[in-house]
């Protein structure tokens, strides 16, 4: 608007403020201002005092901050209430205590506010700033404590968790002990009951709740939480009521009963206001028992009268009602109708089975039955009858879903009301025959033969069981001979065998149903043991195996207590759990069990066993069959389950000798086996017939007879087999230990059989009792069993022909362990010869060809054996063959023979660390000869060079070793220092006896001095002729050795080696950093070996002057295929290790570099001068170090005797800061001393040399200085020309197949002179000066022609490659466009006219012949020449590229608008352009980019006479590209749609010069530059005959199709050259921001 800058106010008034407006009050009122708006004001109950204005409602007392953030508190919105109350519970933790208590008297009325509050976060804050308040208060609450107790207990009671917890826990902080709690309460009943009345029958859902922050729902949800809530809150207030206080209590609670409205309540729709209100109802009946009996008429109609309410959050509060009343009022019965108001209902909940609500409600039957009138039980049959059918339809209503807790609930009161039912018929009359008979045959043994048969869950067929057990045993109490109860018992038991013998009977036997039944029968001897049976079923389940008993430590159980009236009157029966006791087994015999104590339960087992030992005999014709053993084996396990579940051992044990005994009598054996079984019962009558023998070792005879029977008949009785095992173990274990040692040694003596014995020792194994472990272990015979099955399991698990079980090598491993004494189970005698049988396999894993399947299986079960050999037996430092095993797993990790998964490394890895670390903690880690870290150190050494050049070896090599290295620094024993003070000793490592012995390991494991020095020194081979060639450093190709590709691969892997040692300590993730560093001296060393390998490689691959590291293929040298990646490894581990060097080492480390060169050579000369490039690159900015001073000073530098002083200077030369300081020098000591000589090299030369190399490095600055020093120089070599006597100095118009190696280096370095000062200051040549270098240049290209096709050697490759760089210089100079500053103005036409015809005209047929005939197979100093050659000839000026002297190449019958001379020249220079070297393609390219406007003129005048025009029609005419072009793009574009076709337009590619798509895209990019050339110099005419052709083909668009998957989305271009610091940061380049070289020997641009 445009009045929206306006002043707001007429006559330039001042605007109001309210922030003004509160500065003057506070200034005119001299107090604080406690005002923070009008919503207090609007309705809130909550009373703060506002400010010291008026002064009548100001509180001195209150702390402003309290009143501001009270007042907030009281505010209606709820962000604003719950940062106010944050505050205030935050100030009461800080503020002063006095502060605190001014606030209590305003604090309730916000309180009882607040908690009311609808949004449940507040009530939470609000309880969490009552408990600070109370914290600080503490008695100070005393006086406010009326006011608070309403709202407090209402709170404890908030249907919000988090609300009503902090509520309770502010209420326990205030009053800790119960005493204080309930006298706080008396206290304030009165007050609390009437905030809690008020809320119950005066509030509505209008003044509880305000409409416009609720919906009318909320409003109402909200009221039915606060009535709940206080109705709660006046239970929490009944219950804590002291006894003192409850006789003037109980005046006010009738007044308040009186109230019609309280009692609506017991009917309200909502559950939970139902549930509060019967809580309190309960409440009041156990504490006002006299005050609310006029009430029942209400109270039982509201209780007695809605049984049928079975809703959970009410069914609790009503039965604790109920069950209060039944038993604090018998007259309430009077008060129901029990046939029209009270059964309905009961029978209605029976036959829904409590609705949901089960588990809450059945457990309150058995109260409910004791307390029923006469009227309903007078007849006791008829009304059992009615409620157990009830019961029983509810109990199978399968419409009513029910949990597996709700059925037990169910089924345990259903045992607990017949247990009920019948103890009140024998105390009563002495039992009635026909209700007894109907409890127990009608009722209780029909469920339990349900619960045998499986149509309970597991829990629900427990309790029933457990409940059953203590009905029986309460009959057995209380039959006696001839009594009714005894004969219905009998019955019974009678009728109960019956039925679980036909469940034994059943084809085949359901091993669930067997299962149960044991569980039966051990809560029938032993109520609570079936728990421990299930349990040891769910373990032995859970491993996945046949096996089905996992011994634990033997348990016993407590006997229920006597079913009688000491119980509480309504406590529902069984609340307590029975509960575990440990129990010695010197006690467990004296403990009486029903099996001992009743005779009737005891024929009922011992039939039951007798079946099932009959029925368990292996019969012959059934020896292969699955059902037979089947049979066999469950009809075991059920006999195994009972031996289990009897806690008498002797008791089952003379079962089963009865058994067997009585299975031997005539005529009785045939009534259940066959003739097929007489065999076996041969076998147990022989044992059963011994004399003398205690009744265990008769009954371990029977057992192993039976074992050996199973064995005998095949693996289709495995699982019985197992089953006897088990037997036989648990009559071990079950009987007192002085007795066991005994029954091993005769069971291992009855078992005959492998399997038998294995499978014996496993489960022995697998006992708990450490002392029956060492007596098995202990026995020669066991051992030697041991060794035995250590041989079979590794034989078996190398060849695959057995099925040797993991828990089979777990025995071998259990060997191993030391018991609770901290000492070995086995000897150490035959613990050795395991060890043995170990390594022999583990030695055969290398040698012998088993499959890697087997390898690895058999190397997995080792190492658990391994580990536990390891990590139990402190003597195993003391065992050879403990050694060898370690050594033989440490060559695992280290080898590749066959494939291990990661898992299986590191586990074969954790298995020797465990017995390094062991036997370095026992031997301080001294190292002795023979032991095993010179055996380790040794096999390092010779296997790391049998494997030289495996990158992957040499890494797992290094790790291997850098884990020793670890084991070593992390183990070795520490030195105690004292304390400097307190006089106490602390363990300290001591640093340089662990790097001693660190440092002597890894000198056993490396090259010694001798052979690291035989190996650099040979280093120096044919590949540094690369150097000579390039210029970058001189010395005599004669002394370079040959190429010795062992002894260098040797000295790469040990580079390798240790770039992994150091890679180890500086890791790019520095969780797998080893903690330990290496020895400072060792670290120097390394970083020096492993820049001489550097340098090596970079030589090799021909990037030492470059940063970048050249892709695997890109040369056509062959090297050793570990090249690359040992480059790429020693560039990125000395990056590392350098970076943190301090200066002192950097010193140290270049001084040692500097040292090298005097003895190995060339590659020690690279590695200085690369390592002075790292030191630049990487040191700090404060460190300095001089080269000069470094080399020895100027004088040094400035005088070179040797050429070894040359290469020193030639290496540092980039790196010095005075290059124009030494190029004066040598300049001087060059025209001062003899001059050069073709037969020596002599001081002079040396000069010469090193004045070329000073140019390329001088400053800009210094530039200036050195004209009149190059003429000087220049004129010197004029002079030396004009006074060569024939000597052969000047190789001009020569062949160098005369020349001597001195001469042909001498000139090489002048040539190298001239094009640096060419290069570098060509303002300084004067005329005479260019005359010279003309000519000379001439003469030099002559003897280049001349001597190509000779046999060449790199000398001669040197000399042509400097000529050549010369002739590139001089050619770039002459063939600018801008004039440059000082060359003589008609040097160009002297070029142009004489000196190019001169050169050019010869040298353009040598190249085309060298590169058609000599460039097969070209090593790196050849591609060096070739690209410098390249170079020369892509600058041949036009008119000799048009006069050339080719000779003629023509295509018979191809018809051309161009002569034959300008068409051999497309001819011969196409081919060319398909050549792979990419210098000379691009060096034909730019001499066909020269004549292509010269071309464009023969199209012109031809276009319309050719024969190669085709006619369309009349006006269109189409003219192809030339031939040769035309071929070159044809080929090339089928090539790219070979490789790039699947490419979408939308992508792109990266073609990496490597690649075989790299010249494709050359040749044919290049090949449309050129016809794009010939397309631009032609008219108009041409170019749309030229058009039309290109339409007719679609060329263009598979040209663009073809440039859009090369186009880079990013165009930005890769740069090796990091910026200096001076330069600081500078703007990417990219492909557009300036045109790319396309020069031969220009390096391949990359894109990011």
């Amino acid at each position: 608007m445009s009045g929206k800058n306006k002043q707001r106010t007429k006559g330039n008034v001042k605007p109001s403020s309210s922030g003004r407006t509160a500065e003057l009050l506070e200034r005119d009122g001299g107090g604080a201002i406690s005002f923070v708006g009008f919503g207090a004001m609007s309705g809130d109950l909550g009373y703060v005092p506002t400010m010291k204005v008026g002064g009548e409602d100001y509180d001195d007392d209150l702390d402003n901050d309290l009143r501001i953030t009270m007042r907030k508190m009281t505010k209606k919105d709820t962000v604003t209430k719950l940062k106010a109350i944050q505050e205030f519970g935050e100030y009461c933790e800080s503020k002063e205590e006095s502060a605190v208590l001014g606030a209590l008297p305003h604090f309730p009325r916000i309180y009882n506010r607040l908690v009311l509050d609808a949004d449940k976060r507040v009530r939470e804050a609000t309880q969490h700033a009552l408990q600070h308040l109370v914290a600080r208060a503490g008695r100070n609450l005393a006086p406010h404590l009326k006011q608070l107790m309403g709202a407090w207990l209402l709170s404890q009671c908030d249907s919000y968790p988090p609300c009503a917890l902090g509520a309770k826990m502010a209420f326990k902080r205030a009053f800790p002990s119960d005493e204080k709690r309930r006298g706080a309460v008396g206290f304030c009943f009165r007050e609390a009951l009437a905030y809690i009345e008020a809320n119950l029958l005066v509030e509505t859902v209008a003044s509880l709740t305000d409409p416009k922050t609720l919906s009318p729902a909320e409003q109402k949800d909200r009221y039915i939480e606060v009535v709940a809530a206080s109705a709660l809150g006046l239970k929490t207030c009944i219950d804590l009521l002291p006894e003192t206080s409850t006789k003037s209590s109980s005046e006010a609670l009738i007044g308040l009963l009186r109230h019609d409205k309280l009692w609506k309540l017991g009917k309200h729709e909502s559950p939970h206001v139902r549930s509060a209100f019967l809580a309190v109802l309960k409440s009041l009946c156990d504490k006002f028992p006299s005050s609310v009996e006029e009430f029942l008429p209400k109270m039982t109609p509201l209780t007695l009268g809605r049984l049928d309410d079975t809703d959970p959050n009410v069914a609790s509060s009503l039965w604790q009602a109920v069950l209060a009343l039944i038993s604090k009022f018998p007259a309430c019965w009077s008060h129901v109708n029990l046939n029209k108001a009270f059964l309905p209902k009961l029978w209605s909940l029976l036959k829904q089975a409590g609705g949901g609500s089960a588990y809450i409600i059945f457990p309150n039957l058995l109260p409910l039955l004791g307390h029923l009138p006469p009227e309903i039980t007078s007849d006791g049959l008829k009304f059992y009858k009615t409620f157990f059918e009830k019961l029983k339809l509810g109990l199978n209503n399968k419409d009513q879903a029910k949990s597996s807790g709700e059925e037990s609930a169910i089924l345990k009161s259903y045992v607990e009301c017949l247990h009920y039912a019948a103890s009140t018929s024998v105390k009563e009359n002495g039992g009635d025959k026909e209700f007894l008979q109907y409890i127990l045959l009608e009722e209780l043994l029909p469920l339990l033969e349900e619960a045998i048969k499986n149509m309970y869950t597991q829990s629900s067929a427990q309790t029933t069981f457990t409940q059953t057990s203590s009905f029986l045993a309460f009959l057995a109490r209380v039959h006696s001979s001839g009594s009714v109860v005894s004969e219905v018992l009998k019955q019974f038991w009678e009728s109960l065998a019956t039925a679980c013998t036909s469940v034994l009977q059943t084809d085949p036997p359901i091993p669930d149903q067997l299962r149960n039944l044991a569980a039966l029968i051990a809560d029938l001897n032993s109520p609570g043991r079936s728990e421990s049976l299930y349990k040891k079923l769910v373990r032995t389940k859970s491993l996945g195996r046949h096996t089905r008993v996992t011994f634990s430590p033997k348990v016993s159980y407590k006997l229920l207590e006597d079913f009688d009236e000491e119980r509480p009157e309504c406590e529902p029966l069984g609340e307590s759990d029975h509960k575990e006791s440990d129990i010695s087994p010197k006690q467990e015999g004296n403990i009486v069990n029903s099996l001992e104590k009743d005779l009737m339960m005891r024929e009922f087992v011992q039939r039951l066993l007798e079946f099932s030992w009959i029925h368990s005999l292996p019969r012959s014709e059934e020896s292969g069959s699955d059902h037979g053993s089947r049979h066999v084996s469950d009809y075991l396990a059920f006999i195994a389950d009972v031996q289990f579940a009897l806690r008498s051992y002797k008791e089952f044990v003379a079962i089963m000798l009865s058994i067997n005994d009585r299975s031997l009598l005539p005529g009785h054996r045939s009534e259940h086996i066959n003739s097929g079984s007489n065999r076996v019962d041969n076998l147990e009558m022989g044992s059963s017939t011994k004399s003398g023998e205690s009744e265990e070792m008769r009954f371990l005879d029977i057992l192993a007879s039976r074992i050996s029977t199973v064995e005998e008949l095949g693996k289709g009785h495995n699982r019985a087999f197992e089953v006897l095992m088990e037997m036989m173990l648990q009559a071990i274990v079950q009987c007192p230990t002085s007795d066991c040692s005994a029954l091993l040694n005769s069971a291992l003596g009855l078992l005959h059989g492998t399997a038998g014995v294995t499978t014996f020792l496993i489960k022995v194994k697998n006992l708990p009792e450490e002392s029956l472990k060492r007596q098995c272990f202990s026995s020669p015979k066991f051992a030697e069993a041991l060794v035995s099955l250590t041989s079979d399991l590794c034989r078996q698990s190398m060849t695959g022909s057995g099925a040797a079980s993991r828990e089979q090598w777990s025995l071998v491993a259990m060997a191993f362990e030391m018991d609770a004494d901290d000492k070995p189970y086995l000897d150490v005698t035959h613990a050795e010869q395991i060890l043995r049988v170990i390594y022999q396999t583990l030695q055969e894993a290398h040698s012998e060809p088993h499959p890697d399947e087997a390898k690895t299986r058999t190397v997995n079960l080792i190492c658990d054996v391994a580990a536990s050999f390891f990590s139990s037996v402190k003597t195993c430092i003391y065992m050879p063959a403990a050694e060898d095993l370690l050594l033989a797993l440490f060559q695992l990790t280290c080898k590749n023979d066959f494939k291990f998964s990661d898992s299986l490394k590191a586990k074969v890895e954790k298995s020797w660390r465990c017995g390094l670390e062991g036997i370095v903690k026992a031997t301080g880690g001294f190292i002795k000869t023979g032991g095993l870290l010179e055996k380790l150190a040794k096999w390092i050494k010779a296997h790391l060079f049998q494997k030289k050049g495996n990158f992957d070896s040499i890494q797992s090599f290094a790790r291997a070793t850098c884990t020793v290295c670890q084991i070593l620094h992390q183990n070795l024993p520490g030195i105690e220092v004292e304390g400097p003070s307190s006089g106490e000793t602390t363990p300290t490592s001591c640093a340089g006896d662990i790097n001693n012995v660190i440092g002597t390991f890894i000198q056993m494991v490396l090259c010694d001095e001798k052979e690291l020095c035989e190996y650099a020194s040979l280093l120096n081979d044919h590949n540094f002729l690369t150097l000579l060639v390039r210029g970058s450093m001189t010395f005599d190709p004669t002394q370079l050795y040959p190429s010795d590709m062992h002894y260098t691969t040797c000295y790469i892997t040990h580079a390798l080696f240790v770039s992994e040692l150091i890679q180890s300590t500086f890791p790019e993730d520095q969780g797998k950093r080893y903690q330990f560093t290496w020895p400072s001296t060792l670290h120097l060393q390394w970083i020096l070996d492993i820049s001489l390998a550097r340098a090596w490689c970079e030589v090799t691959l021909g990037c030492e002057d470059e940063a970048k590291i050249p892709e695997a293929g890109a040369l056509s040298q062959d090297v050793p295929a570990i090249t690359h990646q040992a480059l790429s490894t020693t560039s990125t581990v000395l990056a590392r290790a350098t970076k943190n060097l301090s200066e002192d080492e950097w010193k140290l480390l270049l001084l040692q570099a500097k040292e090298r060169t005097k003895k190995d050579g060339l590659a020690e000369f690279i590695s200085l001068k690369h390592l002075l490039r790292d030191f630049q690159s990487t040191a700090s900015d404060g460190f300095n170090i001089d080269v000069v001073s470094l080399c020895g000073g100027l004088d040094r530098l400035a005088s070179l005797a040797s050429i070894c002083d040359l290469q020193t200077l030639e290496s540092v030369l980039p790196y010095v800061t005075i290059p124009f300081e030494l190029l004066q020098c040598h300049i001087a000591v060059l025209m001062t001393t003899d001059p050069l000589s073709a037969t020596s090299l002599t001081e002079s030369f040396f000069s010469l040399s090193a004045a070329s190399a000073c140019i390329p490095f001088l400053p800009s600055s210094d530039l200036a200085q050195t004209e009149q020093i190059f003429g000087n120089l220049l004129s010197y070599l004029v002079q030396l020309r004009e006074s060569d006597n024939g000597d052969g100095l000047f190789l001009f118009e020569c062949s160098l197949a005369d020349a001597s190696n001195t001469s042909v280096l001498v000139n090489v370095k002048v040539m190298q002179l001239l094009t640096n000062i060419a290069t570098v200051s060509p303002s300084s040549l004067e005329t005479d000066h260019w005359d010279f270098v003309m000519c000379s240049l001439v003469s030099w290209c002559h003897t280049c022609t001349e001597s190509l096709l000779l046999e060449r050697t790199y000398l001669h490759t040197a000399f042509y490659t400097a000529a050549f760089n010369l002739l590139t210089t001089i050619a770039n100079l002459m063939s600018s466009e801008a004039a440059v500053s000082g060359i003589p103005p008609n040097l160009s036409t002297e070029w142009a006219e004489f000196f190019a015809s001169g050169i050019f005209d010869a040298l353009l047929p040598a190249y085309v012949h060298w590169v058609e005939h000599e460039s097969g197979t070209l090593h790196t100093p050849d591609l060096v020449f070739l690209g410098s050659f390249s170079s020369a000839v892509a600058l041949t000026p036009a008119p000799q590229v048009k006069g050339h002297m080719l000779p003629a190449r023509l295509i018979p019958d191809s018809p051309s608008f161009v002569p034959d001379e300008m068409q051999t020249l497309l001819n011969t220079f196409s081919s060319l352009m398909k050549q792979e070297d990419r210098g000379v393609v691009i060096s034909a390219f730019k001499i066909l980019q020269t004549v292509m406007p010269h071309i464009a003129q023969f199209y012109e005048e031809g276009s319309r006479k050719t024969s190669d025009s085709t006619t369309l029609g009349d006006d269109e005419i189409l003219i192809p590209p030339p031939k040769p072009i035309l071929e070159i793009l044809t080929q090339s574009e089928a090539d790219l749609e070979e490789l790039f076709g699947d490419v979408p337009v939308g992508d792109y590619i990266i073609v990496d010069q490597s690649s075989e798509g790299y010249q494709s895209c050359l040749r044919y990019l290049l090949a449309w530059q050129l016809f794009l050339r010939l397309f631009e110099s032609t008219k108009n005419e041409v170019r749309a005959e030229f058009a039309a052709y290109l339409k007719r083909n679609e060329s263009l668009s598979s040209l663009l199709q073809t440039l859009f998957k090369l186009m880079p989305t990013n165009p930005t271009i890769k740069t090796t050259d990091s910026p200096s610091k001076k330069q600081g940061k500078q703007e990417p380049m990219t492909l557009f921001s300036k045109t790319l070289d396309l020069e031969p020997n220009v390096q391949v641009v990359q894109i990011q």
